[in-house]
């Protein structure tokens, strides 16, 4: 194992000893991702099957209103290139509603899409914790990697290091990009 590997690796893994998702009943490595179909911050309608053949990093969060889940958005702004150098898409889905991810998304010049799930039925398809989901802290994130076959990559929710998560996030697209049909993460 070379020492980038194992860097890349530690990164990874660093946000999932904190909390192991399956606890949650959330979906496991391998599962078919849940479809779906919400509103954008645009007002279009967009649906998991919109992005078939791509890596997906969904992005749940409870709502707008902590510094935390801000900081968590712009980070994921900042890397959007890098997640297009992997043809993945960034979205957001949050307890909110279209208007709000406006306002949201210009206030914090995100330029990735951001979707309204308000009864947080999509959350609850994904397994988010419903405190997780209203959660406006740091532990109301939680992430799906989904890999371009539609299937769920890796789950994981981020309570922690909030600032470096989206650099972990993409050392485990690069681990899965090197090791084609891993499920269970580096």
């Amino acid at each position: 194992m070379t020492y980038s590997t194992l860097i890349r690796r530690v990164v990874c893994c660093s946000l999932l000893v904190a909390v192991s998702p399956f606890a949650f009943g959330l979906p496991e490595p391998g599962d078919a991702a849940p479809d779906f179909q919400l509103q954008s911050q645009t007002g279009s309608k967009v649906s998991l099957k919109d992005y078939k053949g791509e890596w997906i990093i969904l992005f749940f969060f409870g709502d707008h209103s902590s510094d935390e889940i801000g900081l968590a958005a712009r980070n994921l702004q900042r890397d959007l290139a890098k997640y297009n150098a992997f043809n993945a898409s960034v979205i957001g889905i949050g307890r909110t509603t279209p208007e709000s991810n406006r306002v949201w998304a210009e206030k914090n010049e995100l330029t990735f899409t951001l979707l309204a799930d308000p009864d947080q039925a999509i959350a609850k398809a994904y397994g988010v914790p419903a405190e997780v989901a209203s959660s406006s802290g740091n532990q109301g994130i939680y992430e799906v990697i989904v890999a371009p076959g539609g299937k769920v990559q890796l789950p994981r929710i981020a309570v922690n290091n909030i600032d470096g998560e989206s650099t972990s996030l993409l050392a485990c697209l690069q681990y899965f990009k090197e090791h084609p049909g891993h499920t269970d993460g580096p």
